[in-house]
């Protein structure tokens, strides 16, 4: 059993990592631009986009890290760029600091590795107490979540990306909900990573939407200050899923970034 991974193009290989409830099209406003370049691969969280269900609870990041490792291995890849969003951007930074020698570069946006704050910590938890006890999720829940990934205006001038969003979470299976939370749970639990993130070797890029409120601005630029060859990109008129809000920015900076700091020279057979 292995997660579900979405492949495109040819090159160097860049792995990908989503949001919590979405999956590896998220970003697909970027893939479809970097694949010309680049081999891309968007690997799925258990119980997300086609992966099966996660095989034990509680499961932390570090495991869903090892699962991403781990499937990356399969492909034959040694080495590659990392790109993740929210707790993608969370499994990036395990990655980088268990797996050095093959994260070569490291994209972390709208991402915290700290503890979960105790206020947001049991906001998020009653969230997954929720779903745990209705067991599936309605049109208005799926509302109420969204309003956690996109700005007022997104929510109101962008109803195809928002709709979109709300009903693949009404079409969610009832009998993966379990898994969901479980992956929600290990997510809000994390570990502080924050005294770690000196250790990593690559170049990264901090990306964070300026009206993203689950993870706000200065958690990212507290994170590129303790981070080596490091800098911090705010998202203009984004929040969480800056990626989809401002997908042009996004993936120019991305190429930007990739373009810098892989070092193709070394690279036999790219």
């Amino acid at each position: 059993m292995s997660l579900h991974i979405v492949e495109k193009g040819n090159g160097y290989p860049i792995v990908f990592g989503h949001s919590y409830l979405w999956d590896a099209h998220m970003w697909d406003p970027q893939v479809n631009e970097l694949s010309k370049e680049y081999h891309c691969l968007g690997i799925e969280l258990w119980n997300h986009g086609q992966s099966p269900n996660v095989p034990k609870s509680p499961y932390s990041i570090e495991e869903m890290a090892e699962a991403y490792y781990q499937a990356v291995l399969k492909q034959g890849i040694k080495e590659f760029a990392f790109v993740g969003l929210s707790v993608g951007g969370m499994i990036g930074v395990e990655l980088a600091l268990k797996y050095p020698k093959a994260v070569k570069a490291l994209v972390v946006s709208a991402s915290h590795v700290g503890r979960e704050p105790a206020s947001s910590l049991t906001e998020y938890l009653g969230l997954m107490d929720r779903l745990d006890r209705e067991a599936k999720i309605s049109q208005e829940f799926a509302k109420e979540l969204a309003s956690y990934f996109f700005t007022k205006e997104t929510l109101k001038n962008n109803p195809t990306l928002v709709n979109r969003f709300v009903q693949s979470l009404v079409a969610y299976p009832p009998q993966r909900i379990q898994g969901l939370t479980t992956i929600g749970r290990g997510i809000f639990n994390r570990k502080d990573r924050m005294k770690d993130l000196s250790q990593i070797q690559c170049p990264t890029l901090y990306m964070v939407g300026a009206d993203d409120i689950a993870r706000p601005p200065h958690e990212s630029q507290e994170m590129a200050k303790a981070t080596p060859h490091s800098e911090c990109v705010i998202v203009p008129n984004a929040a969480h899923v800056n990626n989809l809000e401002q997908p042009e920015f996004v993936t120019n900076h991305l190429k930007s970034f990739l373009k810098k700091s892989i070092d193709f020279k070394h690279v036999a057979g790219f």
